[in-house]
């Protein structure tokens, strides 16, 4: 059982470390049910001894990578069977940390507690290379050593991890159809062979039955509020590793799949392509235009939405 009561009598000592604040809001993450703190973390600098005093002995994510905007991304972790509560906060950003309490004994580990959360990332976390960190404090409100836990927050325009690692290449072209509420609002393409390419169905090119597609191929990565469930992401794009054709054409849709209740939805429509050589290789916006839809123009069925651009390559 989580220990609620002892993170009750926990928040009551820690009084004067830290200004409490309920909401968070504008926090590069979000913790569902934690509380928020304002001021600096506590504790001692990671890697540093601290006999006596509680310790976070592990900090897991299933994935270290996180997008931009991505909702409900879960974490979790052990402490010493001292420590009433876990702080977590993203090095240097924000205004604070969250604290959430230690759960129950884990029975694999003797001695020890476990903790989860599960946190909310902001559209406006810059890509690259990020550490999250966290430390455990007891009741009495004393914290151990900081444990750090290293991320890549990915670009919002997709680029093979490039923004945490310059040696990995970005794709050669990028379409973005990203919009600004909660409403299944779907990119949708068609080839200069006539397939029509949408969330739904997502490779520009057919593949064999049976058979699976390669990783690099050219395809739509998400079906974004698909049954509009918000994922926080707002966004689709379609991905070409590699260019294609000079001179081929690809019309380029915006369909208003399912307004999920909105009235209305404003979008942007961006291309983008690869310059540069090495690790100086990056995407560049090459065309962009942007637009709105009304809830009287959802259609509920693919290959029937407005036309935004015939793009040649």
């Amino acid at each position: 059982m989580i220990r609620r009561a002892s993170l009750a009598v926990f928040l009551l000592a820690f009084v004067g470390c830290g200004e409490f604040d309920g909401s968070g809001a504008g926090e590069p993450i979000r913790v569902a049910g934690a509380q928020f703190v304002k001021g600096e973390l506590p504790g001692l600098p990671a890697g540093e001894d601290a006999p006596g005093l509680p310790e976070v002995t592990s900090f897991d994510l299933v994935n270290p990578t996180v997008l931009p905007g991505q909702a409900r991304k879960g974490m979790q972790g052990r402490v010493t069977a001292t420590a009433s509560a876990v702080a977590v906060r993203m090095e240097g950003m924000g205004s604070g940390y969250w604290l959430v309490p230690a759960g129950a004994p884990d029975p694999q580990y003797p001695g020890e507690l476990g903790w989860s959360m599960s946190a909310d990332f902001a559209l406006e976390i810059p890509a690259g290379a990020h550490v999250l960190q966290a430390v455990a404090i007891d009741e009495q409100g004393r914290a151990g050593a900081r444990h750090e836990q290293n991320i890549c927050v990915a670009s919002r325009i997709p680029d093979n991890l490039h923004a945490c690692n310059p040696d990995r290449a970005p794709p050669d072209a990028v379409v973005v159809l990203r919009w600004n509420v909660d409403a299944d609002l779907d990119l949708e393409v068609l080839t200069p062979t006539g397939r029509l390419v949408t969330p739904k169905s997502p490779l520009v090119e057919p593949v064999p039955p049976g058979e699976r597609p390669s990783d690099t191929a050219a395809a739509i990565d998400r079906d974004s509020l698909s049954s509009c469930m918000p994922d926080g992401i707002r966004q689709e794009n379609l991905i070409f590793w590699k260019r294609p054709q000079h001179g081929t054409r690809f019309r380029f849709f915006a369909n208003l799949f399912d307004s999920c209740g909105q009235s209305g939805v404003a979008f942007n429509l961006t291309v983008y392509e690869a310059v540069g050589e090495g690790g100086e290789r990056h995407l560049e916006p090459t065309f962009t235009q942007s637009g709105t839809l009304r809830s009287f123009d959802e259609t509920g069925v693919a290959g029937k939405g407005r036309l935004l651009v015939d793009y040649p390559f």
